[in-house]
């Protein structure tokens, strides 16, 4: 029988660490991540450049994901749609992620992004689950 124990996710990628992204809360299912905004966060318009707030969900919909991953198992986007509900330009972005549907091939998540209390975007995501490369 294959083992069932979730692999363990990821270190720190080197571009989570470039945008300043900090995982606060993973499990099965569920993530919470930040990041405080800095001034390469933002576009000429003075605002949050929407690849910022796309990189926040991406990376804590794959750690809400991982922990429910068998061993033998790993993941990848395939997509996700983005709306941007609200400029974001000072202090600290969160995002709280779940797992709507776990299925054998394929997850769908949902990532809420939040500056103080504004809900300021919605993702949704759907990511392929494949048998992990040897």
């Amino acid at each position: 029988m294959p083992d069932a124990t979730p692999p363990q996710p990821p270190q720190q990628n080197a571009f989570g660490v470039l945008l300043g992204l900090r995982i606060d809360r993973t499990e099965a299912g569920v993530c919470e991540a930040h990041l405080e905004t800095r001034p390469e966060h933002f576009n000429p318009h003075g605002v949050m450049h929407g690849g910022v707030l796309f990189s926040l969900a991406d990376t804590s919909m794959g750690a809400a994901l991982y922990p429910l991953l068998r061993s033998q198992e790993s993941c990848a986007t395939i997509e996700v749609k983005m709306n941007f509900l609200k400029p974001v330009t000072e202090g600290k972005l969160r995002c709280e992620t779940v797992v709507l549907r776990r299925g054998k091939t394929t997850a769908v998540l949902e990532s809420k992004l939040h500056s103080g209390e504004s809900l300021v975007g919605i993702a949704l995501g759907t990511y392929a689950i494949f048998p992990r490369p040897a």
